[in-house]
């Protein structure tokens, strides 16, 4: 496998996702080959180095719903049709 190809991709992409999804993705790209080096099936985690983009899209921030609106919603939810 072209490890040129993986950077490439990651690279592609980190102008088009947001920055908590970038972060998610790290995690579980590490986490996974930090799994193989104790199984000891890979000698080094390639996933250790890799920064943040620096142009990744600042995340906005979730809004939610009211109690009111989320207890209208439940309600609505178990009545028939």
């Amino acid at each position: 496998m072209s490890r040129s190809w993986e950077r490439s991709s990651f690279n592609r992409s980190q102008g088009r996702r947001a920055r908590n999804t970038l972060k998610h993705i790290k995690a579980l790209g590490s986490s996974l080959f930090k799994r193989a080096v104790i199984e000891q099936r890979i000698k080094v985690n390639p996933w250790h180095d890799v920064s943040m983009p620096d142009d990744a899209i600042q995340s906005e921030i979730t809004k939610h719903y009211t109690l009111e609106e989320a207890e209208n919603i439940i309600s609505a939810l178990g009545r028939p049709c």
